[in-house]
This record gives structure tokens, sequence and C-alpha cells, in this order.
């Protein structure tokens, strides 16, 4: 009887914070590991987190057809997808199991994935970098210079008099810190958050004039979606610690005797949440009653401009964000359904009428 043996090849995982905020507003990537693993637990217990439910893998013709004459199989998991490659084990020393690919794949082997949005949301809900160039793309690869498994690009340092927006990242004495407002690189318009690792404005790459990525998008015929970003996944990559085969043409993956199963590599792309100035409006104005009435309360939080209330500090977009509170005065979240770029910031507007009226004391 012939046995027929699938081991993951690699592991590609989608962390947003949009869904990973905790019920107390607090942000995923600020908790302990235990914590992290409780909340994600809970949240897929829940179903309250489904990667595709914003991001859709787009395949060219030739990416499809190089799975299948290599055995090679691509699973979606609530957290994104594996690859998963027919294999002939081997015991090794110490009881260890390896395993040789049935097709072993030419060493310049790559694997290219469109990320299309399925969510017309996700640009508001995601802290994505804003750009008029029209050569650029948000380009991940698990080549070139890496932080362990984070297939993005190390977040550079803040560079003096270099032009930033909004929701850019940058890093400045081991910490990282996103811009609140346009500015030169002064620290003042910089807000400092928990984590690292994350999709930013570095990801950015012209590859839309490169040939190869003309030649895959021409040949994307599953699909009508331009992606937002693309994924390219080296198989013989030169960092060993990111490579799915080894220089001898086994697989990274390996079960050990002391391992409960096989181990393969995880890849991981790290989302935050769009980061906005919550906007709170009134279809006429507020009457001077109203006005001293928040001011009275939120005055702490909140800015008069223009006949509108403005947070003082932005604010991060959640699924379960809570409510925005000073003392006993409570005042609504905002969605991701009125995101807008005004001025070099970007707002939420959340409308006071007669369903959602001013809050009072609670």
């Amino acid at each position: 009887m012939i046995t027929i043996e699938y081991k993951i090849l690699f592991e590609v995982r989608f962390l947003h914070d949009y869904y990973l905020t905790d019920r107390t507003g607090i942000s995923y990537y600020s908790l302990t590991n235990d914590a992290q693993s409780s909340l994600m637990e809970e949240r897929l217990r829940r179903e309250r987190y489904d990667i595709h439910t914003d991001i859709e893998f787009l395949l060219s013709q030739e990416t499809q057809t190089f799975l299948k004459n290599h055995r090679m199989k691509l699973v979606k998991t609530k957290l994104g997808f594996f690859v998963g490659m027919e294999v002939d084990a081997e015991k090794s020393g110490g009881g260890k199991l390896i395993y040789q690919p049935v097709i072993p794949p030419k060493n310049d082997a790559e694997l290219i994935f469109g990320l299309g949005a399925n969510n017309p949301l996700f640009q508001n809900l995601t802290n994505l970098p804003f750009t008029t160039d029209e050569n650029s793309l948000l380009y991940f690869t698990n080549t070139g210079e890496k932080e362990k498994n984070i297939l993005s690009r190390p977040i550079a340092e803040l560079e003096e008099g270099q032009d930033y927006h909004m929701g850019d990242l940058s890093k400045s004495d081991d910490q990282i810190y996103k811009a609140i407002d346009k500015n030169n690189g002064n620290i003042d318009f910089w807000q400092q958050i928990a984590g690292d690792g994350f999709v930013h404005q570095g990801d950015l790459s012209p590859i839309r004039q490169e040939q190869w990525f003309q030649d895959w998008l021409l040949d994307l015929t599953a699909s009508d979606r331009f992606p937002f970003a693309v994924l390219k996944i080296s198989l013989n990559a030169e960092n060993p610690e990111l490579s799915p085969i080894k220089d001898n043409g086994y697989l990274t993956t390996e079960f050990l005797p002391s391992q409960s199963r096989p181990q393969h590599p995880v890849f991981e792309l790290r989302f935050l949440a769009r980061t906005t100035y919550w906007r709170y409006k009134k279809a006429g104005g507020f009457s001077l009653a109203e006005r001293n009435h928040i001011q009275g309360h939120a005055g702490d939080l909140l800015d008069f401009e223009k006949g509108d209330f403005v947070t003082k500090t932005p604010h991060f977009l959640a699924a379960e964000v809570p409510y925005l509170t000073s003392n006993t005065f409570r005042l609504p979240s905002a969605k991701p359904y009125l995101v807008k770029y005004e001025g070099d910031k970007v707002y939420s507007d959340i409308f006071f009428n007669a369903i959602n009226p001013i809050p009072d004391e609670v």
C-alpha cells in the first residue's frame, strides 16, 4: 500500500490589531505572550477573527500550475494560510524525522501571492500608508534584512528633515513611534506605541514598474481585483531561519522526539489599526448649552474646532473598542465607515442625532 505524506512547508499568519484589541482598549501588541495567546483563542472560539473577511489571496495561473506540478497545496486558515508539500520522511540522528520533497523545486523557485481587499473598508480600518506614487505597492518577502520571522522590512530610525505623514512609523531609542501629524522628523509629532515589526511606509516598493510584477499581473486570470500588496516567498532563501527549504534540499520543517508535532516555519505580517482624530459633529451645529455641556464634561479630551469637537490626540479604531470616557461621561467610539484625510490629518466623523444623542453623565 502506497502512503502519501504531506507536511507543511511554511505558514503565513496575518495579525490585525483592529480585531485583536481587548475589550478594555489595550492593544494586542502590548500584551504578554500568554495574554496574546488567550485573547487569540477567545477571538477564534467566538468566531471574531477571520482574516479572509478582509484579505483575498490572488494566485496567477503560473503559481497554480507550480503548486500542482510540485504536489503542493495552499490551505487557508483563520489566521492566513499554509502551503503543504508531498514529502518522503526519513529518520535522522537522535530519532529526528526529516522530510525531502517528492518533487524538489529549483533553487531559485518563488511563490507569489497577491493580497486583495475583500472588505471595502480595509483601507479605513488598517494603518496602511497613504501614497500617490503610482509605481509603489506594498511588497513583502522572506529575503533581505528581516527581524525574526517578520516579513515586513525593519522600521527605520526617525530621521530629522525627512517628510512623514500621519500614521507613518519610525524608531527612536529602540522604541516604535507613530506620527500623529505631518512633520519633518520632529519627535513632538509622534506617539509611542507598543510592539514592533508592523506593516509600514517602508514596505512600499516600486515593483509595479518591474517586469516580473507586470508578467504576474497579466497572468492573474482568476480575479479582476488589483492587489493592495504582493507577497513573494523564496523557497530557498539566503537566510536559513527564513527559508522553507534547506541548502541540502530537505524541508526546514522537522519532527523532534521532544515535540508533539512537526515544527514548520511561521511568517508573520502585523497590521496596526488605523489611528484617527475622532470628530464629533451635529447637523445644524451645537447650541451654546450643548457646547458648554460637552466642554464641561469632556474638555480634557476634546477641543472645539470649526464648529465640531475633535479629540486632542488620535485614537485607534477597533472592532470592540470601548467608549471614550472622561470620568462619568461616555462618548461613542468611532467606526471605520466615515474616515477622511483632510489637511494632513485623518479624521473619523461621529454624528450626534436623535438616534445617537449627546451623552449625559452615567
